[in-house]
């Protein structure tokens, strides 16, 4: 794990640029140990946000500024996460290793919250009452999400036709428990086949039918993703399609 918990790390803080992630997706996909393990930090990361993300990070940051041992950081982090991501998927997961697991037990366990790519604004930070989108991306990073999709359909509005906007609005749904308010922005912008975001909109909307329950709305989209040019998609497609399919 040492030799990519650097650039795991780094990806989860949204520190690369686009070139590198889009390396890093593609490596995902060809490494299956890389794979299991961005899938393993990815529940984690997860986990860390829904149980106060800011008070552990802090409490690791504090450990390693005193320069404890590289080898008890690593067991203390593992320690945590194991227990972060037992809070936060719990029987879901465990489910997830048996066959037939519910709609609900996969959307939980393949969900993964989607970073911010639009603004490049810090948390806090002042913005002007007129930036609608800026404002959006800054209350989408906090968790403020129904004054994200409010303020995402006002940006929709002075331009119907901006699919990462729209994707962003569907997201924020997803987020929001809105499963098929999700459903209605994520479709349109993965039937628009956007070369950016059409493969990501395509993705959260098979997660956002598998949350109504609807797998067989999930498979036929989950069908035309595995078909991607975007390796890490395809991959991630295929073997959610094959839990399904158990």
């Amino acid at each position: 794990m040492e030799k990519y918990q650097e650039r795991i790390d780094a990806y989860l803080r949204n520190e690369l640029s686009e070139a590198e992630k889009r390396q890093f997706e593609i490596e995902c996909a060809e490494k299956p140990e890389l794979a299991k393990e961005w899938a393993e930090m990815q529940k984690i990361h997860k986990g860390i946000q829904a149980h106060n993300r800011q008070q552990l990070l802090s409490e690791m940051a504090a450990w390693e500024a005193k320069g404890s041992q590289k080898s008890f950081i690593q067991t203390w982090y593992r320690y945590a996460a194991a227990v972060v991501v037992l809070a936060a998927v719990g029987i879901a997961y465990f489910f997830l290793q048996q066959k037939n697991a519910s709609p609900i037990e996969l959307y939980t366990a393949y969900y993964a919250h989607y970073p911010n790519h639009l603004t490049s604004q810090t948390r806090g930070e002042d913005i002007h009452p007129e930036h609608t989108l800026a404002l959006a991306m800054q209350a989408y990073e906090a968790g403020d999400y129904p004054l994200a999709i409010a303020k995402l359909k006002e940006e929709l509005g002075k331009n119907p036709q901006n699919l990462a906007v729209r994707t962003y609005l569907g997201l924020a749904f997803l987020e929001n428990d809105q499963a098929p308010s999700a459903i209605v922005y994520l479709q349109a912008a993965f039937q628009a086949k956007d070369p950016e975001y059409g493969t990501v909109a395509g993705w959260y909307l098979a997660l956002a039918w598998l949350k109504t329950g609807d797998t067989e709305r999930s498979l036929q989209v989950l069908e035309e993703i595995k078909k991607s040019s975007d390796p890490y998609y395809a991959q991630k497609a295929t073997t959610l399609y094959d839990s399904i399919g158990q």
